[in-house]
């Protein structure tokens, strides 16, 4: 989404089986000043990341609850995502930050300048607020329930 010389910094947490494949494409494509690997990240080194961050971006195909985004709404960030299931109906809140269709390439990266360019604009309280209120511990056993319905209802209809 960005050219080489652009001042915006990816930084990626975690690791897993394609971790070195990644990392070599990043040095042949000479982004390695621009994408940070930062590896497996403690609790704390979590909640650092979204502190610091500008925004949250994960475009994930697929999130049954979407914790990681969460974590991140929480501490008032705002977040780039897909339309997967974590973000399904009353889950989502344009406060949030920009959804795109799920494998929507350019959308994405479309999603990802816009946020760099507005970043400055969500109101980081709010989101957090809007998303403490939704996780509250009276609010989840229902949602958590209607979660699980939907998809006992996807999967008999597809049986």
């Amino acid at each position: 989404a960005f050219a080489p010389d652009e001042a915006v910094t990816l930084r990626i947490g975690g690791g897993g089986e394609d971790l070195k494949k990644l990392t070599d494409m990043v040095e042949e494509a000479g982004r390695a000043h621009q994408i940070l690997f930062l590896g497996n990240l403690t609790r704390e080194q979590t909640i650092d990341e979204y502190i610091g961050c500008d925004c949250f971006a994960l475009t994930s195909a697929y999130e049954t609850f979407g914790l990681v985004y969460r974590e991140a709404l929480a501490t008032g960030r705002p977040v780039v995502t897909t339309a997967h299931e974590g973000f399904r109906g009353a889950w989502w809140h344009d406060e949030y930050g920009f959804k795109v269709p799920v494998g929507d390439v350019d959308a994405a990266a479309a999603a990802l300048r816009r946020m760099r360019d507005t970043a400055a604009q969500f109101d980081g309280r709010r989101i957090s607020g809007i998303c403490l209120s939704d996780c509250a511990a009276d609010r989840i056993g229902k949602k958590i329930e209607d979660c699980l319905s939907h998809a006992v209802e996807t999967y008999a209809a597809g049986s």
